[in-house]
């Protein structure tokens, strides 16, 4: 500060050194108890679009193989793998229950899920590929529909406690009708992926 009469005492005006190092130390304190719960929002921001992507892509199926009285598969990109992404196609060429490609009419691709912890399971063994929707909107099984069939997306926070586990689940009623709950924590019976 420039005093323009210098027989006036001038005053400074800024922090002292102790000042600064209180403000930052109580700021790291702050960011401290702040990460781990903005962790926790970013890995149930993530599973919940995860979940809505696989959520709306299988309406889709449903709503074309209704509309258009064929059958529609949403099936896995990479074997075994379904944060890999998935194929929408219209079974047709022949009419197996597989996307043929390129034989197949495709509808989608979709793009391989983000996030190192996320993982996509089913507790159906005819999840495990592909979701088969038949012209009538229902879905193809081996075995009778249950009210428990889902297919699931969790995210387990890396750090071995079930109770902070991000999970989100679509279940699938007889009519192929679906529905997602959230089961954070293990709530309405949830369990993360293996």
């Amino acid at each position: 500060m420039i005093c323009i009469d210098c027989s006036l005492a001038c005053h400074q005006r800024g922090f002292t050194l102790v000042e600064l190092l209180i403000t930052v130390a109580i700021m790291a304190i702050l960011l401290g108890f702040g990460v781990p719960s903005f962790s926790g929002f970013v890995a149930d921001q993530r599973v919940r679009t995860a979940i809505a992507d696989i959520h709306h892509d299988l309406v889709i199926a449903r709503a074309d193989a209704l509309g258009n009285t064929r059958q529609v598969i949403l099936e896995q990109r990479v074997a075994g793998n379904w944060k890999e992404g998935w194929t929408l196609c219209v079974d047709n060429n022949p009419r197996n229950g597989q996307c043929d490609l390129p034989a197949e009419e495709i509808l989608k691709i979709a793009q391989p899920l983000p996030g190192e912890r996320l993982r996509v399971c089913s507790n159906v063994a005819d999840f495990a590929q592909r979701v088969v929707f038949r012209p009538d909107g229902r879905i193809v099984r081996n075995t009778p529909v249950t009210d428990l069939d889902q297919v699931t997306v969790s995210d387990d926070m890396g750090d071995g406690d079930v109770s902070n586990d991000k999970i989100r689940s679509i279940f699938f009623g007889a009519s192929g009708r679906m529905s997602t709950i959230e089961q954070n924590g293990g709530i309405n019976g949830g369990v993360a992926c293996p």
